[in-house]
């Protein structure tokens, strides 16, 4: 196309100096310039259109198989198979019109081929093809993402928030200095996203760090943006009462649990074991002088709850409650996890309490996840729940989709 261009400019010169016959040849070998250059897209077309490079294979026999089975049974006996648990009903019926539309669009590109194949079409023709191409690709692309959006969606709707829990761990002081940076950082973002939370439970140390937190985030998106925050949290710096100036390395643990509501999971008051005990700590006159402190023990899973830091035996109750039926959930959350992956662990979102996830190094200025290898070095924006804080986030819920798009394809046979 560029010696096309430069051609048309020698044709106009040789006009203006009036030289026919070579502006009759010119003119000549630019129009075989054109075709070859058409002819040679269209033949590039040809061979690039290829549905396998753009419609995963696998999901596609996937989708043959849900609208074959719905079209034969309807409602019944179409659920998901290939250990992913069930689809909803609606997501059948919406998989079975994606799976229709891609069989259209499979049938447009085959008639664009034809189209394609024959060299004696050149010009217009060739941008037509091109340019409708290029639209079919984008159709391919996105009936692959709805689709997999559909089969791999998750129950983000049964919660109505989180309950955040921080513990301090090794290091001390220190550990609990951390705690409290940390605490901050997650109200921090809280904030900024606009969401209603509240510190339900907290005991601090004596330098006004804190030994255990827990933080109650009440929306629905929490459990979506933070659920990949659970695990330990290393800190290497200098504390404050270091006076040789050696880099200590302490331990944040956080547990993220997801709040159902009462509908989701139903807890039977004769499963509690409950026993009140007087708060202690600071407080003023409510403290040590009436039992409000609360300890709840659920019989049947032996899981235990305490809360004081509420000014009623009642609040603290509500808050005990709250977090037994959110470990609860998060226990059935995990039986379906564990039933539903491959023997092959993911990087992201299986990390338990005793798994390290993060680095937080002061004298380096430097934030490192060692899930996916990300990397700041604006240490302090970070901790400020900005902008660097979300793009981990982002980062994270990316990787995580990814993961799980591979593992459910790797369970479907051709």
């Amino acid at each position: 196309m560029v010696y096309c261009v430069v051609a048309r400019k020698i044709l106009f010169v040789l006009n203006v100096v009036q030289w026919p016959n070579h502006a009759r040849n010119c003119s000549m070998f630019i129009r075989s310039l054109y075709q070859r250059s058409a002819c040679s897209n269209l033949n590039s077309l040809h061979q690039g259109l290829s549905l396998t490079n753009k419609f995963d294979p696998r999901l596609r026999t996937f989708l043959l198989n849900i609208k074959q089975n719905f079209d034969e049974t309807g409602f019944q006996g179409t659920t998901g198979s290939y250990r992913i648990g069930e689809i909803k009903i609606q997501h059948i019926k919406a998989l079975s019109r994606l799976c229709e539309k891609l069989l259209q669009t499979e049938d447009y590109l085959h008639e664009l081929k034809a189209l394609s194949s024959d060299d004696d079409k050149i010009g217009d023709l060739a941008k037509m093809v091109h340019e409708e191409h290029e639209q079919l690709d984008k159709t391919l692309t996105q009936i692959q993402n709805e689709a997999l959006e559909l089969i791999l969606q998750e129950e983000d709707s049964q919660t109505e928030g989180i309950i955040m829990e921080f513990s301090a761990g090794v290091g001390g002081q220190e550990s609990m200095l951390f705690c409290s940076e940390i605490l901050e950082m997650y109200s921090n973002y809280c904030d900024s996203e606009g969401w209603d939370f509240e510190l339900t439970d907290v005991e601090r140390s004596d330098l006004e760090g804190v030994r255990h937190a827990a933080l109650t985030i009440n929306d629905p998106e929490a459990y979506k943006r933070l659920r990949f925050e659970s695990g330990v949290h290393r800190v290497q710096r200098v504390p404050k009462t270091e006076k040789a100036g050696r880099v200590h390395t302490s331990t944040v643990a956080v547990a993220i649990l997801p709040r159902p509501s009462e509908v989701t999971v139903t807890i039977e008051h004769k499963d509690l074991k409950i026993e009140t005990k007087r708060a202690s700590g600071a407080g003023g006159q409510h403290v040590n002088t009436t039992e409000s402190a609360v300890r709840i023990t659920h019989l049947p899973s032996g899981l235990v709850a305490e809360c004081q830091t509420q000014r009623s035996q009642m609040q603290n109750r509500k808050v005990a409650i709250d977090k037994i039926r959110a470990r609860l959930f998060q226990m059935k959350i995990d039986q379906q996890l564990a039933s539903t992956r491959s023997s092959r662990k993911l990087q992201v979102g299986s990390s338990s309490r005793s798994e390290k996830i993060r680095t937080y190094n002061f004298p380096q200025d430097r934030v490192t996840d060692h899930r996916i290898n990300f990397t700041s070095h604006n240490l302090g924006e970070f901790l400020r729940g900005a902008r660097t804080f979300e793009i981990l986030l982002g980062r994270l819920q990316e990787e995580s989709h990814k993961e799980r798009v591979a593992e459910f394809l790797e369970q479907i046979k051709l």
